[in-house]
């Protein structure tokens, strides 16, 4: 299984970490390959460690507590628990981050999707200035992917409906 596989080697980068001045693009890179033929995971690890898996781009540096974060966030990533949450506003990537599965609105509840992606008290994209945002939701598993539009219609017909 792949987790046994980069735990010993996850330790080794971080007991090994790479000087501060190690010049970008001299670092060592891990790299995954997804069984499942999806989107494979790369860790390069330079004067922190960057996570590339699909369009999320994550860093850490190295300390107990990012060890264990990155830790279980891959493992969790493996296990189907985890998925890639990527948004974007037409071609303009938004964020990506990692989100547990069991915190994930229904698909089909738009109105949730939209609060949980972009609470009200932080900057929130035009929807009326574009053809919405789209929502990627990249599992390790490709089979599990789904992908979400949120449009001011949708948002609209559901305030109306309340």
């Amino acid at each position: 299984m792949l987790q046994k596989e980069f735990l010993p080697a996850l330790k080794v980068v971080f007991l090994t970490r790479p000087k501060e001045e190690t010049p970008v693009g001299t670092g060592t890179s891990l790299i995954f390959p997804n069984e499942y033929g999806g989107d494979h995971l790369e860790l390069i690890c330079e004067a922190q460690i960057t996570l590339f898996f699909s369009d999320v781009y994550l860093q850490y540096v190295y300390d107990r507590e990012n060890y264990e974060l990155l830790t279980e966030e891959l493992k969790d990533l493996f296990a189907g628990e985890l998925c890639a949450i990527v948004a974007y506003d037409g071609d303009e990537w938004l964020f990506g981050r990692f989100i547990s599965v069991e915190l994930l609105p229904s698909i089909s509840d738009v109105a949730s999707w939209w609060n949980f992606l972009f609470p009200v008290d932080e900057p929130r994209p035009n929807l009326s200035s574009s053809d919405g945002v789209r929502i990627k939701m990249i599992y390790w598993n490709p089979e599990s992917n789904r992908m979400l539009r949120l449009t001011e219609e949708a948002l609209e017909e559901i305030e109306a409906e309340a």
